[in-house]
């Protein structure tokens, strides 16, 4: 795996970033890589380095490859990195209110994660209608108004 260089991490440049920091080296990964979440970025980390064997999930992945890069489809893919680029991980988020490590950023991040949100399900919405794929359907399907409800009582809770 290391002579195909899938992978590669090189000490950071910085001396800003501490002592033992890294980043990614050239790569397929490091070429591949244009998420623009962190979530987006691990999950093709993990895809990468355990890839699938099911047929169903390689055409299912392929069908969805072809929406995202059909050309009647880039306004709605370009509205959809723009919005996506605001997401983190909500999981993170409530450790961070939960243990009462929140900042002013914390607090940013979680309106773009509450306005961003139904926008994005709306973009997939409109993406599935061009064709099938269960990326976008998994995503409008979990979508519920409750959801952001239950984030704030959750918050709430600490």
């Amino acid at each position: 795996i290391q002579a195909l260089q899938i992978f590669k991490t090189v000490a950071h440049p910085s001396s800003c970033h501490g002592i033992g920091a890294s980043k990614e080296g050239l790569s397929l990964y490091g070429l591949l890589n244009l998420c623009k979440t962190k979530m987006g970025s691990e999950t093709l980390r993990r895809w990468m380095t355990a890839p699938t064997t099911r047929l169903a999930t390689i055409e299912e992945r392929l069908n969805t490859i072809d929406i995202l890069l059909a050309p009647h489809n880039q306004e709605l893919i370009s509205s959809l990195r723009e919005h996506l680029k605001f997401i983190k991980d909500p999981t993170d988020l409530l450790k961070k209110f939960k243990g009462y490590k929140n900042t002013v950023k914390h607090w940013q991040s979680l309106f773009q994660l509450v306005y961003a949100y139904p926008i994005i399900v709306s973009i997939c919405s409109k993406l599935g209608e061009h064709g099938r794929s269960c990326v976008f359907d998994t995503v409008v399907g979990t979508f519920k108004e409750d959801t952001i409800v239950d984030l704030f009582k959750e918050i709430h809770k600490t």
